[in-house]
């Protein structure tokens, strides 16, 4: 009776049924037998993979099996939305096309010695072992070493090719066992390959060992991220570091080893510790990868994982959450200047684009600052660009600096003092110089902190009471434009102020020398000072050029220009020397325009005309023509 014997076998493949039915039958072709069920096609094993429902029904009249035996072993292409990719129905278990091989016939000798049928799962190309038997598949006759494929056939255990003269066949592949895998983690790979077995006792024991985390998860989803994350694995350092090495067929399986697969199953069953494992078995390759950082740098193609569009959205999430915790788990562990700013975790280290942001420079300007020995720098050794990182507790203290300094001039002009003022007063420490890495953002040389200078004015306009009836109150820049020029005692005045000796009141404006002072208290105070100074035996120390405005009373760049003239100081041009007894000489001979002014109680602009109408000259006009310097004996008669 034209039946196959023993009925369908659990697991059985649809081309195996076929296979031992025809032989039972004296079928020497598979596709002779599947012609009697008018079904169209030139090879047997693609037409047994695209069989309509129809076609599957008249199949299983013929081979005489119920129509589920043969519709169940069809695996139709099923349509995943949301994922990438052809897959297939695997008795229940979504898998790829790609896994499944069925060109050639995979068997393992000893699987046949415990049943002469053929195991869908062999078909399976992740697989190079039989997961019943761990024995390794063959897909030659040991023999011949010819393909052993699904045309024509002598049942499932024979080489179709090795016949003898009355083509009966003359090679069991029953004789030839192969050997064994060996693994350390056989229940890691037991549990792998039951999530895809066609017995669903033991797809779903293998679902009950699955991590917590991945439980939500099909076991087609789970397969698919074993094996996404072992191409991500195996994908050569030098491969394109956006994408993984491409799954195209079944002969593109064959990285996958039962000791990987291992890994792999295991990684499932324990998801963060496996995916912890697995980075850093890619860090460990990191020197290969020709990139200087980042997270390629550090896992290399596991980074990619997350972006396998064969995985469902669900699991892509599952995979970058769980990498994204190994980052933080090893963020003290790892090289910080590898990693970019949202894996490195570390709260003390930033990047040269978040310290140029702190403190408000360009990024170009951190790394001079870094070679000048400014701030402290973290760059990995060896290389010759890579993420340079700084210490953010050093770089905000800079920052703080930074905002709380303000360049001396600017500081004179809000003050109402003299640059020379602030210097006397820094060094009485009264207020504070600005220093460390912070001067190397500014574009001048001296800065004072700010918050010093407030506190200074703040203590000074504290003191200011109403005036008093019949006090002579004159706002201070009055007197003291009234005295003779030279160096005036700024630090006792303004220790004056702070203590309170010299009497002082305010019309809210908030330089210090507009403040209202007796006049009679600062004439004696600076008359008591200047004779000390005069008693200082430093009149050949050589003076700087800001030194000297204050003591000629005029305006820096006129010292330039008096020099330039020969009215000041000695020695060749560009060595030009001044001292205290050069300024003292310049102040017996010479008068500015403003002091002349002052003396006449004119202004500034009738002096010219004034003493041209006694016949009196310029002594020198600096600055093209535009600047006059007087002979004192001329325009002040003295």
């Amino acid at each position: 009776m034209f039946r196959a014997d023993p009925p369908p076998i659990p697991g059985e493949s649809l081309l195996g049924l076929i296979a031992r039915t025809a032989a039972r039958n004296l079928y020497p072709s598979l596709l002779t037998l599947i012609r009697l069920a008018e079904v169209e096609g030139g090879v047997a094993s693609s037409v047994t993979s695209t069989l309509t429902l129809g076609e599957a029904e008249r199949l299983a009249y013929v081979l005489k099996v119920p129509a589920e035996a043969v519709v169940s072993r069809v695996h139709p292409v099923v349509a995943m939305p949301e994922r990438e990719g052809e897959f297939i129905d695997f008795y229940g278990v979504s898998l790829r096309s790609q896994y499944r091989q069925k060109q050639y016939r995979r068997v393992s000798p000893l699987a046949l010695r415990l049943s002469a049928h053929h195991r869908s799962v062999h078909d399976l190309a992740t697989f190079s072992f039989c997961p019943e038997t761990w024995e390794t598949l063959i897909d030659r006759c040991p023999v011949c070493d010819l393909q052993l494929e699904w045309f024509a056939t002598r049942g499932v255990c024979y080489c179709d090719r090795c016949l003898d003269e009355d083509d009966n066949p003359t090679t069991d592949l029953r004789d030839h066992p192969q050997p064994k895998v060996e693994v350390e983690d056989e229940a890691a790979l037991r549990f792998l390959t039951d999530l895809v077995n066609p017995s669903v006792d033991l797809r779903e024991k293998a679902l009950r060992n699955v991590d917590p985390a991945l439980s939500s998860f099909a076991a087609g989803d789970l397969f698919e991220i074993a094996i996404v994350l072992g191409r991500c694995l195996t994908t050569p350092s030098d491969y394109h570091p956006v994408s993984i090495m491409p799954m195209r067929g079944p002969k593109d399986c064959e990285f996958l080893t039962p000791r990987l697969l291992s890994v792999l199953g295991r990684t499932l069953m324990e998801w963060q510790e496996g995916i912890g494992k697995l980075c850093e078995t890619a860090r460990l390759k990191a020197s290969e990868r020709p990139v200087l950082l980042g997270m390629f740098k550090e896992i290399g193609h596991l980074r990619n994982a997350s972006w396998e569009r064969s995985l469902s959205p669900d699991a892509r999430r599952a995979v970058r959450e769980a990498i994204a915790e190994d980052m933080r788990r090893t963020a003290d562990d790892q090289a910080p200047n590898l990693r970019k700013r949202a894996f490195r975790h570390r709260g003390d280290l930033i990047d040269t684009m978040e310290a140029a942001r702190i403190l408000g420079v360009k990024h170009a300007l951190m790394p001079r600052l870094a070679a000048k020995g400014a701030v402290m720098a973290l760059r990995h050794a060896g290389a010759d660009r890579a993420l340079t990182l700084y210490d953010r507790a050093e770089i905000e203290a800079v920052a703080e600096v930074k905002r709380d300094m303000t360049e001396a001039t600017k500081v004179a002009r809000a003050v109402g003092l003299p640059v020379e003022a602030l210097e006397t007063l820094a060094e009485a420490g009264l207020i504070l110089r600005a220093d460390g890495p912070a001067l190397l953002l500014g574009s001048h040389t001296l800065y004072y902190r700010q918050s010093s200078v407030d506190g200074l004015t703040q203590a000074i306009f504290g003191n200011t009471v109403p005036p008093r009836p019949g006090s002579r109150m004159r706002p201070m820049f009055s007197v003291l434009n009234q005295l003779p020029p030279g160096d005036k005692p700024w630090l006792d005045i303004v220790l004056a102020l702070l203590s309170g000796e010299l009497e002082t009141s305010t019309d809210g404006n908030p330089h210090i020398t507009r403040l209202f002072v007796d006049e009679s208290q600062l004439r004696s105070l600076v008359a008591s000072q200047g004779s000390e100074n005069d008693t200082a035996g430093d009149d050949d120390i050589a003076l700087a050029y800001r030194e000297v405005a204050p003591l000629i009373g005029m305006p820096a760049p006129n010292v330039t220009w008096l020099v330039a003239a020969g009215l000041l100081g000695e020695g060749a041009t560009g060595k030009r020397c001044i001292t205290k007894r050069h300024v003292r000489d310049f102040n017996d001979t010479y008068a500015s325009t403003a002091e002349v002014a002052r003396a006449l109680k004119i202004s500034s602009r009738a002096v010219k005309p004034h003493l041209a109408s006694k016949g009196i000259l310029p002594a020198a006009a600096l600055h093209n023509g535009n600047r006059f310097v007087w002979r004192r004996s001329e325009a002040l008669g003295g």
